[in-house]
């Protein structure tokens, strides 16, 4: 079964969407990881090297971030349900181990934002600060890196 640690940053993130969105956010979004790290069959959808994951909609989707793979970092994104759908949790994926490791709790850019603010908002950019330290954890962690063909 695989083992869900949260990483070095994600109490820091949830703190800033408590201060930015509100308690009930973050609480949410605690509640949720604690959920998804105790669900065996939710945590086995994260590991699957399918583009696209559903655990059962609409309760979660996952997808691999694009711009970290072709770096060989097998670095996925989970979009949580509905009433989170606007964060994401950045995670990475040990198949050595079968362990994941979430990275980031991030908002992601809304649709009608035409200069999001990088500080508070994320949209899957290489160079974005979130990007950089979740590559630097990762490699922290010792995760091997992955052929970025699939």
């Amino acid at each position: 079964m695989p083992n869900l640690y949260p990483g070095d940053s994600i109490e820091d993130d949830l703190n800033r969407i408590a201060t930015v969105n509100g308690l009930v956010d973050a609480d949410l979004l605690r509640a949720f990881m604690e959920q998804l790290g105790g669900c065996e069959d939710a945590l086995w959808q994260l590991v699957k090297h399918r583009a696209e994951r559903t655990y059962p909609a609409p309760t979660f989707n996952s997808k691999l971030i694009e711009c970290l793979l072709a770096d060989g970092y097998n670095i996925g994104r989970i979009r949580p349900m509905p009433a989170l759908a606007k964060y994401r949790i950045l995670y990475a994926y040990d198949n050595e181990y079968d362990d994941i490791y979430t990275l980031a709790v991030v908002e992601k850019v809304p649709h009608d934002e035409s200069e999001p603010d990088l500080a508070r908002y994320y949209d899957y950019e290489r160079n974005h600060p979130i990007s950089v330290r979740a590559v630097g954890e990762y490699d922290a962690i010792g995760v091997p890196r992955v052929s970025a063909t699939r």
